[in-house]
């Protein structure tokens, strides 16, 4: 039978018990997780809020390039949709204007190597 997870001798970090040996409260070992995921301070946005999300940045780019407009079908839309994204496609800055915040790209520089390789 093939291991589908990598055994405890290749992880990386401490076990729950040997957390709870090192620090004397919760408070002390949420502050090491802070401390060692956002060594700069935390620096998400809200739970909610779509006005930082970039994705939301998008779609609201997309909606002022459709709305008011009026097409003949439903097709004639979704055609103007297309045409504004293969635009964005072929405009990196203008994408980059969108969705690349402070925030973000202080975040995504604070990933360890590994898991940014992870992720593409």
């Amino acid at each position: 039978m093939t291991q589908s997870a990598l055994g405890k001798s290749h992880r990386k970090g401490i076990t729950l018990v040997e957390a709870v040996q090192i620090f004397s409260n919760e408070r002390e070992v949420e502050e090491m997780f802070i401390e060692a995921r956002w060594p700069n301070g935390i620096a998400c946005p809200p739970p909610y809020s779509p006005e930082l999300n970039p994705a939301e940045r998008v779609f609201e780019a997309v909606r002022r390039w459709v709305e008011g407009r009026v097409y003949g079908s439903v097709e004639e839309k979704v055609d103007a949709v297309n045409e504004y994204l293969s635009r964005l496609e072929s405009d990196p800055e203008r994408v980059k204007s969108l969705v690349s915040w402070e925030w973000i790209r202080r975040n995504v520089q604070g990933l360890s190597e590994d898991y940014a390789a992870s992720s593409s």
